[in-house]
């Protein structure tokens, strides 16, 4: 999926859900597979606690992504 078209139409639903945990003081936890570094600055900006996994074997840059985040 094109980042824009997930911005659009599923980063909302991910907003509202991590905001609806955090007010009742869930950790959120979020499963993904494949590289997904162009979405890991919306999952930042709401607050996700946990991305599981970041691999290499998915080719995500390890090294800028800590450097960032």
């Amino acid at each position: 999926m094109k980042p824009k078209l997930y911005e659009e139409l599923i980063y909302p639903w991910y907003l509202r859900a991590i905001e609806l945990a955090h007010k009742y003081g869930v950790f959120v936890n979020m499963r993904s597979y494949g590289k997904i570094d162009t979405l890991v600055p919306l999952l930042v900006k709401a607050k996700l606690d946990m991305l599981n996994p970041v691999d290499p074997t998915d080719n995500m840059d390890l090294k800028s992504l800590k450097e960032k985040y």
